[in-house]
């Protein structure tokens, strides 16, 4: 049964992931004070949303042995954390891995919202905002 938000949702969450997307390259250019980046903000909209969007779609679309790979080397990233000589290090990984994990899968379930060429221009136009600030790294 289609729900009657669901094409909503999914267009949200599209226009969201584009957001986040576009981003990613500047998002040491503009700091949000309390918050950290633009990127980290959009990423705190996006998750709920999305999440919220694949319950009511009521399905996800199959990972692939990639995702899995990913998946895999994330949890052994988490067990290496009782045996590291650097607590803080390894949590600072397994938390940026992480992050970068639900990142590439949100891509993938909603990819098909989006359209992966309107994400790699999102991200293209992302490289614009941070190549005229001189200061910034792309």
């Amino acid at each position: 049964m289609i729900s009657a938000t669901q094409p909503t949702l999914d267009r949200i969450t599209g226009f969201l992931l584009w957001c986040f997307v576009f981003s990613v390259p500047f998002e040491k250019v503009w700091m949000l004070s309390g918050i950290g980046t633009v990127s980290r903000l959009l990423g705190l909209v996006l998750v709920p949303v999305a999440l919220t969007a694949l319950l009511v779609r009521g399905w996800i679309r199959p990972l692939l042995f990639a995702h899995w790979c990913m998946v895999a080397f994330v949890g052994w990233s988490a067990l290496s954390f009782f045996w590291t000589f650097s607590a803080e290090l390894t949590l600072q990984r397994i938390v940026t891995e992480a992050q970068l994990s639900v990142a590439v899968l949100l891509i993938w379930q909603f990819s098909e919202a989006t359209d992966g060429d309107h994400l790699i221009k999102a991200y293209v136009c992302g490289t614009v905002i941070a190549s005229i600030d001189r200061k910034s790294v792309v």
